[in-house]
């Protein structure tokens, strides 16, 4: 999607990645801004909408967009060829970007694998304290945020996730990275409001499901639905 604006200095091009959420305004981010040595504020009418942009954010957004695409490619390398097959000139092929452009956001392949890590572990973390944020009910609201979350993954972020899992058993640093995060986790666990025991058994069960499906072993959608609800109504009993 793309609309037109035009400025003292020609007209632009931008590229429309999404409208902000709850905006009156009806504002637009921007992922491309054409020429590229623009500099300065577009602003943009039409009806009720309005583009407004700087070429700080629109940078910022591209940069992004950029970085996800590399760590995906390299997802898909991990997953169809292995951990062996991962090379920054192999994930810039796949991501079919220049060797410059990777090494802007990877300069090497460890800074690959944290990157990886940072993506999976503070997008989940921020989804985390999102979702409990959001939950009326204080009992059980991280061990219940936890288990809907992973249960998603399943469908949604598995790749990425399964890549990183693959990859990290030849980096100690990494998994003492994310054994630091789980335990963040585990702390927010037992203290939930609920029979600790109750809630740490529930997180292990669905990190079971997690790795179930891992090893390919996925159950049929109706019982994974059953256990999902199951656990879910075990986080409702008070402490």
């Amino acid at each position: 999607m793309g609309i037109l604006f035009e400025r003292q200095a020609g007209v632009y091009w931008a590229e429309i990645r999404e409208q902000e959420e709850n905006s009156s305004e009806g504002k637009f981010r921007a992922v491309f801004l054409h020429p590229l040595d623009y500099t300065g504020w577009p602003v943009y009418h039409h009806g009720t909408y309005k583009l407004e942009a700087s070429m700080e954010n629109i940078t910022k957004t591209t940069k992004n967009d950029t970085r996800q695409k590399i760590l995906r490619a390299a997802a898909q390398i991990i997953n169809t060829k292995g951990v062996l097959a991962l090379t920054l000139e192999a994930v810039a092929k796949e991501a079919k970007i220049s060797k410059g452009g990777l090494f802007y956001h990877f300069a090497t392949k460890d800074d690959l694998m944290k990157g990886m890590n940072d993506f999976i572990m503070h997008n989940f973390f921020d989804d985390l304290e999102r979702i409990t944020k959001d939950d009326p009910r204080h009992n059980g609201k991280w061990t219940r945020a936890y288990t809907n979350l992973t249960f998603n993954l399943l469908d949604s972020e598995f790749e990425m996730n399964l890549a990183f899992l693959s990859a990290i058993a030849t980096s100690p640093d990494l998994v003492k990275s994310m054994a630091r995060d789980l335990k963040v986790l585990q702390n927010h666990i037992e203290n939930d409001q609920i029979n600790p025991i109750v809630s740490t058994v529930i997180r292990l069960a669905v990190d079971g499901m997690y790795f179930n499906q891992l090893y390919g072993l996925n159950l049929n959608e109706d019982v994974r639905d059953q256990v999902l609800n199951y656990l879910l109504s075990l986080t409702e009993e008070e402490k």
